[in-house]
C-alpha cells in the first residue's frame, strides 16, 4: 500500500513511463483520466486530458465510447456535460 501512495506523485508517474516499465499504456492512461475526470465533474482538468489522449492516440470514437460508459456509471448530467467539454476539444482540432 505504501509503494502505491509514493506512485501517485506525479512526477513518479512521468518518471515510470519514461523508464518504460510494464503497466498500461499511455492511450490507456489517458482514457482512464478522461473518465475519473467526468466522474470527479472537473470539467477544466478534462479538457486537458482528452486533449492527451488524443496526442496519445485516442480516437475521436473511443472518446465517445468512454464518454457513453460516463453515463452510465456517472450519471447523465456528467456524462453530457463530459460530451459538452470533449466537443470543444474535438472541434477545436477539426475532429468532428
Amino acid at each position: 500500500m505504501t509503494r502505491t501512495v509514493g506512485f501517485i506523485g506525479l512526477g513518479q508517474m512521468g518518471s515510470r513511463m519514461a523508464a518504460r516499465l510494464p503497466g498500461l499504456k499511455r492511450k490507456t492512461r489517458s482514457l482512464l483520466c478522461v473518465a475519473m475526470m467526468i466522474a470527479l465533474n472537473r470539467q477544466h482538468e478534462l479538457r486537458i486530458h482528452v486533449g492527451t489522449a488524443l496526442n496519445n492516440g485516442a480516437t475521436a470514437d473511443e472518446i465517445r465510447e468512454v464518454l457513453l460508459q460516463s453515463i452510465i456509471y456517472c450519471g447523465l448530467p456528467a456524462g453530457l456535460e463530459g460530451f459538452r467539454v470533449a466537443e470543444e476539444v474535438l472541434s477545436a482540432r477539426n475532429m468532428l
